[in-house]
């Protein structure tokens, strides 16, 4: 009798193989260009060698190990052309799917910010699908979604493909019919799932600078999953208390002044940081007419940005209401905007206007303005956009906001008025705008050199603006206030963009007060530091109103003391409190806190938490404190919020 060889590969091996394989060798590409383009942004280069190098490789591509362990779970089905295994096998493409999905958002995310890509931010999008429309058709390239197209392809026809090959081979080298071999290989791997997952939870083993950018994509999305799921306290008359600390009550205003009421107009410059314009950088002549606007007005030294982000921004100026540290609109959906700014002075005789150009359906902007109680809000659809160049993927120039605005104001012009008006030129992509000439500051980084271009297109558009109320009349009886929603990032400390930015370049804003007439504000300077929650106090006290009833959570900054601590905070995890002369940034475990003498080293170089740890202890304790309390907050008027459908039938 003739011996013959046995098979080498199963049906079921061969699937997982052509399953597994593919996306491993995809993930170790992304994972080394990662590497080699942002490596400093990862590991701590003087610690990092060829066998570190290897275990950060390792240790980012344990999610896909842990995933291939786990697929060795179709090698327990007998019956391979049985529906068991079909079923099975459909179920692992899905969670290949998803798993090179998530690497490949995660890959693009950090090549954006150098940042980690987490559950919420993926939550969100989900159920914001507009947002998400929004940024995939404006900033991810074609080669990303060739990408993506890839990990389609790869997880749910090659491995059929790979079959049907192996079903039609001439040659026997398949074992093609009811699998009778032992399955205890395959048992033991699935379980070896277990510790690949447990590793994959802790840390690398090597010096990184963020644990979240070196851990694998999947593994930090579902540990940010679980930490998003926690309860609020179980202490509950703890958390109730630390809720009271913010509740802001019914707030109502009462006008004090007996002279006619003045007109008010805010801009909001968005993503424009203190150090972008020429009031605050004086070597960067990007904004002259600011300059000059400045030089008659109050300006402020150090003001803050509560959370690097404009819809956080706008809950904060408008409101005095210092916003959810999530991602969800919370003080949106649990009714906390009916008192806000708008809507105070709109009691009192006010017509209010809020202009923007950006998509109003971003970050629910439709909800959220009308919400505040402003009884305009011109969009883009209200604009001419013909002659007009695409800022970014958000929206076209602000110089669309002129034409509508000048009508508004004609037909409202007996006053008295509120108008607010948000940019969009400086924020991401930063389309280079030429309608008004091509600048160029900074050579070094394009991506730089765009935005500061662009934020000399916003400086136009001011200067525009202040030219319609003198034409209309308006100018000496209107205060104004200017203010940036948030700053920008370019690298200074590895991350880009803002939303989880916690350092000056993100937090530090423009902010100045301009009276024609120089009765209510002075020129000059205030050092600070200050808020946005300030804003809505200060206009309050300066348009001869007082609060009647209620609370806010900034003040007048008049009144704002120089040893004032500030807490903000990103849109992630990282906490920073700042002071005129320090800032101490809690990280929760990513990486480590830091602390920086602003004094000394106002760009934020020379950390010093090493040298005085019980300092960084202290605060870090104050900012946690502070983060219970306000989650506290939003999570019981979130239950207020719930109670009239718990009780509807």
């Amino acid at each position: 009798m003739k011996w013959q060889r046995a098979p080498r590969w199963t049906e079921s091996q061969l699937f997982v193989a052509a399953l597994v394989l593919p996306f491993i060798l995809y993930d170790l590409t992304l994972h080394l260009s990662r590497l080699s383009l942002h490596f400093n942004e990862i590991a701590e280069p003087a610690n990092v060698g060829t066998g570190a190098g290897l275990l950060l490789t390792i240790h980012w591509l344990l999610g896909d190990i842990a995933f291939a362990l786990l697929a060795c779970v179709l090698l327990l089905v007998r019956n391979q052309h049985g529906r068991l295994w079909v079923a099975v096998a459909i179920v692992l493409q899905i969670g290949a799917l998803a798993l090179g999905l998530i690497n490949t958002a995660s890959h693009v995310y950090f090549m954006q910010t150098a940042d980690a890509l987490d559950w919420p931010l993926l939550n969100h999008m989900f159920w914001n699908p507009h947002d998400l429309g929004l940024l995939l058709a404006g900033e991810v390239t074609v080669g990303q979604w060739c990408l993506c197209g890839m990990v389609f392809v790869l997880a749910m026809v090659g491995p059929w493909l790979v079959r049907a090959w192996a079903l039609r081979a001439a040659h026997h080298e398949f074992y093609l019919g009811r699998e009778r071999r032992s399955r205890a290989v395959a048992f033991s791997l699935v379980l070896l799932t277990l510790p690949a997952v447990a590793l994959g939870s802790l840390p690398p083993g090597v010096a990184v600078k963020d644990r979240a950018t070196a851990q694998s994509p999947v593994f930090y999305v579902a540990s940010t999953a679980l930490a998003a799921s926690r309860p609020i306290d179980p202490a509950v008359d703890q958390a109730i208390a630390a809720a009271r600390f913010f509740e802001p009550g019914r707030l109502s205003i009462e006008r004090v002044s007996e002279k006619p009421p003045r007109n008010l107009v805010i801009v909001i410059l968005e993503s424009t940081r203190a150090r972008a314009v020429t009031p605050y950088e004086p070597s960067l002549q990007t904004t002259p007419f600011l300059d000059s606007l400045a030089r008659r007005s109050l300006v402020v030294d150090k003001a803050y940005a509560v959370i690097p982000s404009t819809a956080k921004a706008l809950t904060a100026i408008f409101c005095s209401i210092y916003p959810s540290l999530s991602l969800e609109p919370r003080a949106l959906t649990t009714g906390l905007l009916g008192r806000c700014l708008p809507k105070l002075l709109a009691e009192q005789g006010y017509q209010t206007l809020y202009m923007q150009t950006a998509n109003p359906r971003f970050e629910g902007r439709l909800r959220a303005v009308p919400s505040m109680g402003f009884e305009t809000f011109l969009k883009p659809d209200d604009m001419p956009s013909a002659g007009y160049e695409e800022a970014n993927f958000l929206g076209r120039e602000d110089d669309m906001m002129l034409g509508p605005s000048e009508q508004w104001l004609r037909a409202h012009r007996e006053g008295p008025i509120f108008a607010a008006y948000l940019t969009v030129n400086a924020h991401h992509d930063y389309n280079r705008l030429t309608r008004h000439g091509d600048h160029h500051f900074f050579s070094a980084d394009d991506a730089l050199d765009r935005y500061l271009n662009n934020v000399h297109a916003d400086d136009v558009f001011l200067r525009s603006l202040f030219a319609q109320y003198a034409k209309l009349g308006l100018l000496r009886n209107t205060l104004f206030v200017i203010v940036a929603d948030h700053g920008e990032a370019f690298g200074e400390h590895g991350r880009r963009a803002h939303n989880s930015v916690p350092y000056e370049e993100a937090l530090r804003v423009p902010m100045l007060f301009h009276d024609p007439t120089g009765e209510r504000v002075q020129p000059g300077h205030l050092p600070g530091p200050v808020s946005q929650l300030d804003i809505l106090p200060t206009v309050l006290e300066l348009l001869g109103f007082r609060i009647q009833s209620g609370r806010l959570h900034g003040i007048s900054i008049f009144d704002s003391p120089p040893d004032r601590v500030l807490i903000t905070s990103c849109l992630g995890t990282c906490m920073t409190r700042v002071t005129a002369s320090e800032a101490v940034i809690h990280h929760f475990g990513r990486r480590s806190d830091e602390l920086y003498d602003l004094q000394s080293d106002p760009l934020e170089q020379n950390d010093l938490a090493k040298a005085r740890p019980l300092i960084v202890q202290q605060r870090v304790a104050e900012l946690r404190n502070f983060q219970r309390r306000l989650n506290a907050f939003f999570f019981f008027h979130a239950l207020r919020a719930r109670q009239p459908e718990a009780r509807a039938p």
